[in-house]
């Protein structure tokens, strides 16, 4: 007797600033719904949103996923740090953003600067801690590792880069992966139409 298929969830993944928002509004362009509370809002880092969720913390700090029937059939933004959490109740698609460390760290910092005035009081923000560099790396390492295990977990990895030099020919190896019928012409514009704002790459991550 075939066994039904279990709910799937998208997740775009990777460490912070490495073209994560940048993916979820391709996807939400392509046609793909989204899981965000649309807060923090637009800036002048990415100026079309971060596509954030608050019920995505309950997986970094409590390994709580209770939440994740709001995500079925959509796409959610987790880190790194989260995928470990994942409850197995669910099919996943997971498409892993990956970016040269120095340049994801380089422009989180900057973003901090701005969000995050220093405070003794309060300790560094998570940015401009002096292991930053060792938590990422071991954050990506346990995400990896954890995802070669879990038969119900489809993984496909994107370069920045890539999308960047080729949004195009991205989108509809992305689409490949997804299989959802979404318009990779619409995706690529995106990327195509963000960069043309600005110069500044950090407003397209």
């Amino acid at each position: 007797m075939k066994k039904d298929k279990k709910p799937f969830i998208t997740i775009v993944s990777g460490s912070p600033r490495s073209g994560t928002s940048m993916m979820m509004r391709m996807l939400e362009a392509g046609g793909l719904s989204v899981v965000t509370d649309s807060f923090p809002p637009p800036d002048q880092f990415n100026v079309g949103g971060y596509y954030e969720h608050a019920n995505v913390r309950k997986l970094y700090n409590q390994q709580d996923g209770s939440w994740l029937w709001m995500a079925e059939g959509k796409v959610v933004k987790i880190f790194y740090r989260g995928i470990p959490a994942l409850p197995s109740i669910y099919d996943y698609l997971v498409i892993f953003m990956e970016r040269p460390l120095e340049d994801s760290i380089t422009s989180w910092k900057r973003l901090v600067v701005q969000w995050s005035p220093m405070d003794a009081a309060k300790g560094l923000p998570e940015a401009m801690r002096p292991d930053v560099r060792d938590v990422v790396t071991a954050n990506k390492a346990a995400a990896l590792a954890f995802v070669k295990t879990q038969p119900h977990i489809k993984v496909m990895h994107v370069a920045y880069a890539d999308v960047l030099a080729d949004p195009t020919g991205q989108s509809e190896a992305i689409e490949k992966f997804l299989k959802l019928g979404l318009d990779t012409v619409k995706m690529a514009a995106v990327v195509a139409g963000a960069a043309s704002i600005s110069d500044e790459a950090d407003e397209i991550r």
